[in-house]
């Protein structure tokens, strides 16, 4: 059987990193993330925030 992408599980280099594959998945979540970047407290554990 001939693979429709046969380079996808070859390893790939980008600068100086080598990876195993070329499978990538975006980052999940984060809709908890203000504007400017930081996160809410969704993320935050509970000890982190004093409360015990």
């Amino acid at each position: 059987m001939e693979r429709k992408f046969p380079n996808l599980t070859k390893p790939i280099t980008i600068g100086r990193t080598t990876f195993r594959n070329r499978m990538f998945s975006a980052p999940m979540g984060g809709t908890d993330i203000a504007n400017n970047g930081c996160i809410g407290p969704k993320y935050i554990p509970q000890g982190a925030q004093g409360n015990s």
